[in-house]
């Protein structure tokens, strides 16, 4: 009974763990996208 706790908690753990990584890379990727948008002549001078 109590194994049978604990793989429920770990599953959902991880289903939480996954949830928020993908939500953490959606954040990132959304604040890069803004970041090129409002200073895209500096951004090509960095890398030019």
């Amino acid at each position: 009974m109590i194994q049978e706790f604990y793989l429920n908690f770990s599953h959902i753990v991880l289903k939480e763990l996954v949830m928020y990584a993908h939500r953490d890379v959606y954040l990132l990727k959304k604040s890069n996208v803004g970041f090129e948008a409002n200073y895209p002549s500096e951004n090509q001078s960095a890398y030019s």
